[in-house]
């Protein structure tokens, strides 16, 4: 059940990726008839108009495919979905090594639907939705732990035994030193 559960989900996971397609070809259709009506009309307002109109599809289509949905939406959600699979999978393993008489049959079919319905867009727009409106401690102590490689990186780049005194030295290790700190802040009061 799980394989097919999987094989199922890696074809929805892929049509998300196409559905960028579908409003290209829409919105490129849109273009293409606008502009030749704005070649062949006879005034030139309606020229304008369809002009204006070729202008405008053309660029829902760029600003859709690859702002929008392309780049942030569907990536987003396609990584949530491969985490909850994860996450509900791994939960399902555990569950599985228990005797039979702590986790049934029917416990294992009800596990193998729950991790099936983790993969829909749906619930990936849900987590996607749902991580951008906290704005937790764990998301804090992420960009803070990226703060501080950025800030080793720089140090490394410009504290060499030459540049040990230099501003950009001097500076770089002050902020790795404040972002260290912030860092132990947060573990030492467990936010």
């Amino acid at each position: 059940m799980i394989i097919a559960s999987t094989d199922l989900c890696t074809l929805h996971r892929q049509t998300i990726y196409g559905r960028d397609a579908a409003s290209n070809i829409s919105f490129g259709t849109l273009t293409n008839l606008f502009s030749g009506a704005a070649a062949v009309a006879s005034t030139e307002s309606a020229k304008t108009l369809y002009a204006a109109l070729a202008l405008f599809s053309n660029s829902e289509r760029s600003l859709i495919n690859e702002t929008v949905y392309k780049q942030t939406v569907v990536t987003a959600v396609n990584r949530k979905i491969g985490q909850a699979m994860l996450v509900k999978s791994q939960q399902l393993d555990q569950s599985l090594a228990l005797d039979i008489n702590q986790f049934s049959m029917y416990k294992t079919v009800q596990a193998v639907l729950e991790v099936h319905k983790t993969c829909s867009f749906m619930t990936g727009l849900e987590l996607v939705l749902e991580e951008g409106t906290q704005n937790s401690a764990t998301q804090r102590r992420m960009e803070l732990e990226k703060d501080l490689a950025a800030a080793d990186l720089r140090v490394k780049a410009n504290c060499s035994a030459a540049l040990a005194t230099s501003v950009q030295c001097v500076e770089g290790r002050k902020f790795y030193e404040a972002v260290a700190e912030s860092l132990k802040v947060m573990a030492v009061s467990g936010k």
